[in-house]
């Protein structure tokens, strides 16, 4: 099938530059009951007290947590709080774009801004 660029003032999608591998849907018990890994929502739970139960960071370790990895936004201005699911982080950014990151290294995996260029090296 032969792609064609659109219509000047026609709607296109964006296309994404990757995929997020074994992707599962989010479900309605996913929801209500959220893995402590994933933040699926904005205040993590309906009740909205943005808790988070895991038990990795404590009083005794706290002090010893560093970077691990800087990811800039486009020029703009945005206020998002990321989504994170199966250590996917998606976070939208300014112009209304959203980005899926993968949350260990903080890779693109996809961006639908048109904004960023993602070169793959073989």
């Amino acid at each position: 099938m032969e792609q064609r660029p659109p219509a000047p003032g026609q709607f296109t999608s964006p296309l994404a530059h990757g995929e997020v591998k074994n992707y599962k849907p989010v479900t309605n018990e996913m929801l209500l009951n959220p893995s402590p890994d994933d933040w699926l929502q904005f205040s993590r739970t309906y009740d909205a007290w943005r808790y988070s139960p895991l038990k990795q960071i404590n009083k005794k370790n706290v002090g010893r947590l560093r970077e691990a990895w800087v990811r800039g936004l486009p020029a703009g201005t945005t206020e998002t709080i990321p989504i994170v699911y199966d250590g996917v982080m998606y976070t939208i950014v300014p112009g209304g774009g959203v980005q899926a990151i993968d949350a260990t290294n903080g890779d693109i995996i996809w961006d639908t801004s048109g904004r960023t260029r993602i070169r793959r090296w073989p």
